[in-house]
């Protein structure tokens, strides 16, 4: 495997830790090409997604999770691979393509599996699932407050939140503290159930996480 070293172009998405390796990298491999992965596309603050921390928030990273985003990230990779490799361009073209044609049926898969529970909202540790929440109709309400764990009084805040919603799980990525999700659902009367952002078998698990969405919201989301 091509170590960084090797790179030709550098994808980003917008979280966090890449800021320290391109800062890393700008100086070492001055002609590295950057690529921006959220090139056009509308980017909404963590705290608009339900993410009740202070002051200006950061662009929530995780557009992925949104399939229609995830067809103009696929887009602007197409394009920069095709810059790179111009005698593949026809064959770049037809796999990017393919590729948002299958996006494109998730999108309708998902929104029948998650039409059912427009309004509602889904209790989430890590606030890592608002652009899929917002783009079909939901609410994410984020457990950490600033990448921290909630305060009594928060946590009084959510319990009142969750009364009012009959929700009773709380969903945690296996990327983070099972532990501090367990304490957390404990305190909360809930059960914690794991959705991974980050599987490799995309978009195949998008689906799998709105199917346990739409599990916990009540139904089962079969149309």
């Amino acid at each position: 495997m091509a170590g960084l070293a090797e790179a030709v172009l550098f994808f980003r998405i917008g979280a966090p830790f890449e800021d320290a390796v391109f800062n890393k990298t700008a100086n070492l491999m001055p002609d590295l090409e950057v690529v921006d992965c959220r090139k056009g596309i509308e980017l909404v603050p963590e705290e608009e997604h339900g993410h009740a921390g202070r002051g200006q928030a950061p662009p929530d990273p995780h557009i992925w999770l949104d399939p229609v985003r995830a067809e103009t990230v696929t887009a602007t990779v197409g394009e920069a691979l095709k810059k790179l490799l111009p005698g593949a361009a026809g064959e770049l073209d037809r796999n990017t393509a393919v590729f948002q044609k299958e996006l494109e049926q998730t999108n309708a898969r998902i929104a029948a599996i998650l039409a059912p529970f427009a309004g509602r909202q889904v209790l989430v540790f890590h606030p890592a699932f608002g652009y899929l929440t917002r783009r079909y109709g939901l609410q994410q309400l984020a457990v950490e407050v600033e990448g921290k764990t909630p305060s009594p009084r928060q946590l009084a805040a959510l319990a009142d939140a969750l009364e009012q919603s009959h929700n009773r799980v709380l969903f945690a990525q296996p990327q983070f503290s099972q532990s501090a999700a367990r304490a957390v659902a404990d305190s909360l009367g809930c059960e914690v159930v794991e959705l991974d952002p980050l599987s490799k078998n995309y978009p195949a698990d998008l689906e799998i996480i709105a199917q346990r969405i739409a599990d916990a919201l009540g139904g089962s989301g079969d149309t």
